[in-house]
């Protein structure tokens, strides 16, 4: 489960404040467009189904990377996603998404999902790396990410 203390910003005398205000949300699982947009202006764009889904692919991928301890000399670890610096944060995490270098980082236990890895990334920024914005009707992205992972397992 994941948790987000950081909704606590929310509540003043307690009175829910509009939660579209903050910048919420793990960092390391947070979608590169609300990254990219802060990072440049220092605005909170409106979380949207979309960036749901791209912050689940993270939480994919950062699973397959650094859940099973390995060897010293193999750098299985997504801390770049992690930074302060949100510019720096956005520019690291968006090179490693469109590099195909992120799928070699899958620990030996997690290498048969390196092809839902591929199919999630082309769902989620189509075949030349570019941003999907969100569509109206989220229900078909929705779609084609479960028949992805019903289709790996």
């Amino acid at each position: 489960m994941l948790t987000g203390l950081e909704h606590t910003v929310k509540m003043k005398e307690n009175l829910a404040i509009d939660y579209e205000h903050f910048l919420t949300g793990n960092l390391k699982f947070m979608a590169l467009e609300r990254l990219m947009i802060f990072s440049l202006t220092g605005e909170v764009i409106r979380r949207t189904c979309r960036h749901d889904l791209e912050s689940f692919f993270y939480v994919f991928i950062v699973g397959c990377i650094e859940y099973e301890k390995v060897s010293e000399s193999k750098d299985n670890s997504m801390n770049d996603w992690c930074r302060k610096d949100l510019k720096m944060n956005f520019m690291c995490k968006a090179y490693d998404v469109m590099s195909s270098e992120m799928l070699e980082k899958f620990t030996p236990s997690f290498e048969g999902l390196k092809g839902l890895g591929i199919i999630l990334r082309k769902i989620l920024f189509n075949y030349n790396g570019k941003y999907i914005e969100t569509p109206e009707d989220c229900g078909p992205l929705y779609q084609r990410m479960i028949k992805a992972f019903d289709k790996t397992i």
